[in-house]
């Protein structure tokens, strides 16, 4: 790509799409980073998520530092989309590893609960589950509004959204109150719509929602009509299937049920 102070959005778009290596990304970000708006800076952390295997430590803490930069200035201007894609990508790319960009998630899900009308199924399913996977609890009036918005439009959730957004709420320790019972019996209604397009990815999160009911006393599925109803339904299925699929827990499910058992511990004890 030419070093042209007169680079278009649309030349910019192609470049970051067009990169192959961590070498051609990092020199792409150090010489039109400048020039990028916020959808270039979402796309650029995409692209990250798909390149970053392999990645020399050096050049790995050089990308992530950039992209941080660039987050933080486009930030005011991303949409619910844009916030959460960032997520997304930082969570596949385990980026959120400093303090920095502990700092950088914060600020991202200040800027999520800003925008949370605007957050599509894929978007909340999609914010939810990288807080879930990097073991980041939302503040409740993030959480209150993700999980109205769910409610609101979960008539247009997929499967793989609602499997997602149910193995969050197990994942982030978060005690069953009245707005998750009322989450969750829509979410099932909504699952039970498609049950023949479930994937095996998205039995296994299913199982460990489950489970959580078997588990944690504050997990009373004894009024949920609905999830009752998946349980009996799906419930040996997705079983099967979380073991086939992975007899071993990886260290990330540890840790998470982990996390997830010690946040319900403390606060039933609260």
């Amino acid at each position: 790509m030419s070093n042209s102070k007169k680079t278009s959005p649309q030349q910019l778009t192609v470049g970051i799409k067009d990169c192959k290596n961590s070498g051609d990304f990092l020199q792409l970000l150090s010489q039109h980073g400048p020039s990028f708006n916020h959808i270039h800076v979402g796309a650029a952390w995409s692209k990250f998520k798909l390149i970053q295997q392999g990645v020399d430590r050096g050049t790995r803490i050089e990308v992530v530092r950039t992209l941080q930069e660039l987050t933080e200035s486009q930030m005011p201007k991303m949409d619910g989309r844009g916030v959460a894609n960032i997520l997304h990508a930082i969570a596949k790319a385990k980026a959120a590893d400093t303090a920095s960009m502990k700092q950088l998630v914060q600020k991202l899900m200040a800027k999520a609960a800003s925008v949370t009308q605007s957050f599509a199924p894929q978007t909340v399913a999609n914010t939810v589950w990288a807080l879930a996977t990097m073991g980041v609890t939302p503040e409740a009036g993030l959480l209150r509004a993700m999980q109205g918005r769910a409610t609101a439009v979960a008539g247009e959730f997929t499967p793989q959204a609602v499997a997602n957004t149910l193995w969050a709420h197990t994942c982030l320790g978060i005690p069953c109150g009245k707005r998750e019972q009322e989450l969750f019996e829509i979410l099932a209604n909504r699952l039970l719509e498609m049950t023949s397009t479930l994937d095996v990815e998205g039995e296994c999160q299913l199982h460990q929602w489950l489970l959580t009911f078997d588990l944690e006393p504050s997990w009373d599925l004894s009024s949920l009509v609905q999830v009752n109803v998946v349980k009996q339904q799906l419930g040996e299925r997705c079983r099967r299937s979380f073991v086939v699929q992975d007899p071993n827990p990886s260290d990330l499910q540890v840790h998470l049920a982990l996390i997830a058992y010690l946040t319900l511990s403390d606060r039933s004890l609260a």
